[in-house]
């Protein structure tokens, strides 16, 4: 899961619908020619920087587009990046520097970073972060004002701010500095990161950040839920931290079903673990789609799983789906379900699977014969 982020979806060859955070859809993208784009906008305040007539020159398709609370950031076709909405968040794109190349893009809440094919990296929006260029950037994970950097030689480095906007000198300590070695990953929740080593071990820090529980040793790669992490250890177990009622607590009867674990995803308050037998778990709040019980006949010969912030889905073997979650999650699904056959590819608004992705509050499947079916949230109303 990547906190927060606007996702794209291509609808067709041609249409790639953008949402926002909250599964709104404030515009989508139409091709009028393989490769050129034009933009319709629900919300105009989020296509700021923008006009009519260079719409069809910013964007060339495919695109990597994320987006924070209130900007968007794309990569072009070319690699050139572009940027729209406030500029103080992140709408206007960063000066000094070249544009060209960019090879990944990662969002905080307020600001935005990205990496060109050259290994420079740079950060911008309401971040308090460097404005020099940064050399053998790997990757960032944003927080809410903050960012870390991992570099090609496993050492990281966070910085930026806290929500009243003073600086967090926390965040750049000596303490925390000295840990940052050996890094082979990292992952942001709200105003705390998480470094997993090469040794499999895990470091944790910044404002929200606590002891860490005695068991998180031998983690193999790390989920996270908007407030919580989960590891996947190498025995094939989960080990959880974080916001308790939210996925960071699973304990007790949950640890015992968390065996023989191959994937695990995150929604924004719960978890799901598929086991290579070929059954879920879900622990987390209810509401989110923690509770899976009226599916759990369901749940078996499950290839692989999927979430959105409301719900998760699931591709069975036989190329049929599974869906629980909230109400909203499940928005026309019913009305679907019958034609969810024969589907290759599932992706949820958390669950970046390939170059078709589902906004945050829905699910899409592929078929094999190319047909693009979602629900849950707004998606449904287009026919996607």
């Amino acid at each position: 899961m990547e906190l927060d982020k606007g996702t794209a979806q291509m609808v067709d060859d041609l249409t790639l619908v953008v949402s926002d955070t909250n599964g709104e859809l404030p515009f989508r993208v139409t091709s009028t020619e393989w490769g050129d784009v034009t933009v319709t906008a629900k919300h105009t305040s989020l296509l700021k920087g923008l006009t009519q007539a260079d719409t069809v020159s910013k964007f060339r398709v495919p695109i990597t587009v994320v987006g924070n609370r209130a900007a968007y950031a794309a990569i072009k076709g070319d690699g050139r990046l572009v940027t729209w909405g406030d500029k103080i968040w992140g709408g206007t794109s960063p000066a000094g520097v070249s544009l060209e190349n960019v090879d990944s893009i990662y969002s905080s809440f307020f600001g935005f970073a990205a990496i060109r094919t050259d290994g420079i990296g740079f950060i911008w929006g309401a971040t308090g972060t460097p404005t020099v260029p940064l050399e053998h950037v790997k990757s960032f994970a944003g927080g809410n004002y903050s960012f870390v950097a991992l570099f090609d030689d496993g050492t990281a480095v966070s910085w930026g701010q806290v929500r009243s906007g003073a600086v967090d000198s926390s965040l750049s300590s000596a303490s925390v500095t000295s840990e940052l070695v050996g890094v082979e990953s990292v992952y942001a929740v709200h105003s705390s990161f998480i470094a997993l080593k090469g040794d499999k071990t895990v470091f944790w820090w910044g404002p929200a950040a606590e002891s860490l529980p005695v068991e998180v040793v031998d983690i193999e790669r790390i989920v996270t839920t908007s407030v919580a992490f989960a590891g996947i250890k190498t025995d094939g177990s989960v080990v959880c931290w974080g916001h308790a009622a939210m996925g960071g607590d699973c304990s007790g009867t949950i640890a015992a079903e968390l065996h023989d674990v191959i994937e695990v995803v995150g929604g924004q308050y719960a978890f799901a673990a598929l086991r290579s037998d070929g059954t879920v778990v879900t622990w987390g709040d209810s509401r989110y789609g923690a509770d899976s019980s009226l599916v759990q006949w369901e749940l078996h010969h499950i290839e692989t799983i999927t979430a959105s912030i409301h719900g998760f889905g699931a591709l069975k073997q036989d190329g049929t789906v599974v869906s629980w979650g909230s109400a909203n999650h499940l928005v026309g699904f019913e009305d679907i379900k019958g034609d969810l056959t024969n589907v290759s590819l599932l992706s949820g608004g958390y669950t970046k699977q390939s170059d078709k992705t589902s906004g945050p509050s829905s699910t899409c499947a592929l078929k094999i014969n190319g047909k693009v079916l979602c629900w849950g949230g707004r998606y449904s109303k287009f026919g996607c």
